[in-house]
């Protein structure tokens, strides 16, 4: 078979599981059919026997979200790898990307050759995967090992992939929602804002007619040297077309402040919105 072959004749790390990586189960691959099984039902057997690592884009967009926990509970998270297929829209807004040379358009978070096409990459971050395949129903444990053990197992990288003794402290901090609170990366913090969870004071300017229908601008007051990297982009995505978000240094509202008036603060590193209609905060 192909998997065998595979197995026989790929070049492994010495400490790597010696098993293949199916790429993105389903996508590109003809479809599973009860009388044509083909490489689905291939791919999914060998990974329960523990002899192939499958990936998923467990995206809601490449897949269901029931399908990537089917495919879980058959196989088992250790041969199981979540993936993002990311291109350059990750993170960012919708609107005009280019992958390999061809012209790409996000619309709703979801990337498309121009003109309607195919799939053209994910625009979620590994993150955003693991709290979309935990709402399927699949086990925190089990999502969080498929995201970061197993893949780590495959590339034969024992110094990542887990919070164990003499593995580099990477680690990702998030809130009940899996919405991220803070990154640690080799033992140091990505910026004085995650470290010491300083709240950072967002203004909002309404558009005409209700504050949070787009156009609006938001101002978002950072300490100085902080670098909030996608984060400004993936909060206009999430409050709506038309929305602007500009970043201004300087010093963050002290605790307990009152706020000026038409003012609304949001602690980003938590992303916990005060004064936001709930289904705003949901989406930050």
């Amino acid at each position: 078979s192909a998997l065998g072959r595979a197995r026989a004749e790929g070049a492994v790390p010495p400490s790597s599981r010696a098993v293949p990586t199916v790429t993105h189960l389903f996508n590109g691959m003809r479809p599973l059919h009860h009388r044509d099984p083909g490489p689905v039902a291939a791919c999914l057997a060998a990974a329960a026997r523990g002899e192939a690592v499958v990936e998923l884009v467990a995206d809601g967009v490449h897949l269901d979200p029931e399908t990537a926990r089917s495919v879980l509970e058959t196989v088992g998270a250790s041969n199981v790898a979540l993936v993002t297929d990311a291109m350059a829209a990750a993170g960012m807004p919708d609107g005009a990307f280019v992958l390999g040379g061809r012209a790409v358009e996000v619309v709703d978070g979801v990337a498309r050759l121009a003109g309607g096409g195919a799939l053209a990459g994910g625009t979620a971050h590994l993150l955003d995967v693991v709290r979309t395949t935990v709402a399927s129903g699949v086990p925190l444990v089990d999502a969080v090992r498929a995201a970061s053990l197993t893949p780590a197992e495959v590339l034969g990288r024992d110094d990542v992939g887990a919070l164990e003794a003499g593995r580099r402290a990477d680690v990702v901090v998030v809130d009940a929602g899996l919405r991220p609170r803070a990154v640690l990366r080799a033992g140091r913090w990505w910026s004085p804002a995650a470290s010491a969870l300083v709240p950072l004071p967002l203004t909002v300017t309404p558009g005409e007619g209700d504050p949070w229908v787009p156009p609006a601008t938001v101002r978002l007051t950072v300490p100085a040297g902080v670098d909030l990297g996608a984060a400004p982009a993936r909060l206009a995505r999430a409050l709506g077309a038309g929305t602007t978000v500009e970043v201004h240094a300087g010093t963050s509202t002290p605790e307990g402040a009152t706020p000026a008036a038409g003012e609304v603060r949001l602690e980003l590193v938590t992303e916990a919105a005060l004064g936001l209609p709930e289904d705003v905060a949901d989406r930050l």
